[in-house]
C-alpha cells in the first residue's frame, strides 16, 4: 500500500452517466505545521488557520489494483477531485486535467488499514514559481488516514470497496492532510502545509 502516496466543490454541475453514484464529502481541518523557508505563505497562511473543502469521487470507478487488500480507484474527469480553501486561497484539482486517486488498504500485510486521497494535477492560488521546464513543478494535495493499532478502521466484510459515507475520524489514529508545492530545478524552492482533519461529512449538495 502506498502509505506515503502524497494525492469547496467545483463551480459547475456534473453530468453523470446512467448508474453513476458520485459521493461528495465536506471536510474541515486545522493547520498544525508549516514548512516555508522561502516565505511564500508568510502573512497569508499560518498554523491554527482553518481549511475547508470538498472531495468528490465515483463509487462505480473500477479498482485497478489486483490485490484483495488494496483498492486503487483513479478518477480522470471532472467534477471528481478535491478543492480546499484557507483564508481565501484555493488549492484544487485541475478540472481540465484530473488525476485523482482514492486508495483503500484493508489489513494490508496484516498490520494496518489505510484511507488515502491524492490529487496529482492541481491549480494553486499560492505556488512556488514555475521552473523553465514545467515537469519540475509538483503541486499536490493528499489526505492520509492510517490505523496501525487495531487494523479495524475498515470493516473486513467490505474489503476495499469504495465507501458511500465519510470516514469516521475517531476510527483512525493517524490523520494528516497535506498541501505542498515544490520545484526541482537548480534553485529548489518549496512549501508544505499539514493539517488535522476535524470533520468529514456528506455534502448537502
Amino acid at each position: 500500500c502506498a502509505l506515503f502516496f502524497l494525492g469547496l466543490s467545483a463551480t459547475f454541475v456534473p453530468v453523470n452517466p446512467a448508474g453513476a453514484a458520485p459521493i461528495s464529502i465536506d471536510i474541515t481541518a486545522t493547520i498544525s505545521w508549516i514548512s516555508d523557508s522561502d516565505g511564500f505563505l508568510t502573512g497569508r497562511i499560518g498554523v491554527g488557520d482553518i481549511i475547508r473543502g470538498t472531495y468528490i469521487y465515483e463509487t462505480t470507478t473500477a479498482d485497478t489494483n489486483g490485490s484483495p487488500e488494496v483498492g486503487d480507484y483513479r478518477h480522470t474527469t471532472a467534477p471528481f477531485g478535491v478543492t480546499l480553501a484557507v483564508n481565501g486561497f484555493r488549492f484544487r484539482t485541475d478540472p481540465g486535467d484530473v488525476d485523482f486517486l482514492v486508495e483503500l488498504c484493508n489489513d494490508h500485510n496484516n498490520n494496518h488499514d489505510a484511507y488515502l486521497l491524492r490529487s496529482y494535477n492541481n491549480l494553486f492560488d499560492i505556488s512556488v514559481p514555475s521552473p523553465v521546464f514545467p515537469w519540475y513543478l509538483d503541486n499536490h494535495i493528499s489526505w492520509q488516514l492510517t490505523d496501525f493499532v487495531t487494523h479495524t478502521a475498515l470493516a473486513s466484510a467490505v474489503g476495499t470497496a469504495l465507501p458511500t459515507m465519510p470516514p469516521v475520524l475517531s476510527d483512525w489514529p493517524e490523520n494528516s492532510l497535506t498541501i505542498s508545492s515544490q520545484e526541482y530545478s537548480v534553485g529548489y524552492q518549496s512549501f508544505q502545509i499539514r493539517a488535522d482533519v476535524i470533520s468529514a461529512v456528506l455534502s448537502p449538495t
